[in-house]
């Protein structure tokens, strides 16, 4: 899917600035993997090395991912 948000986390509607974020599911021997990727983030131009930081922090991916694994396991 796209990320259409710019370096200031507001909606961008030009496709050719668009971040993407792909979230694959396995399964295999009754677990399920998650892989997730956020690519392309350089395409948000000035501010883009602040918003990879951001993303990869705690309050980011990581924080909601590790979120959405114990909701999962509840």
């Amino acid at each position: 899917m796209t990320w259409q948000l710019n370096s200031e986390f507001q909606f961008d509607p030009d496709l050719s600035h668009a971040s993407e974020v792909e979230v694959r599911f396995t399964e295999a021997d009754g677990q399920t993997t998650v892989d997730f990727e956020h690519r392309h983030i350089e395409r948000l131009g000035a501010g883009a090395e602040e918003v990879a930081r951001s993303v990869a922090s705690s309050g980011g991916w990581p924080g909601i991912l590790d979120y959405a694994k114990a909701a999962a396991a509840a």
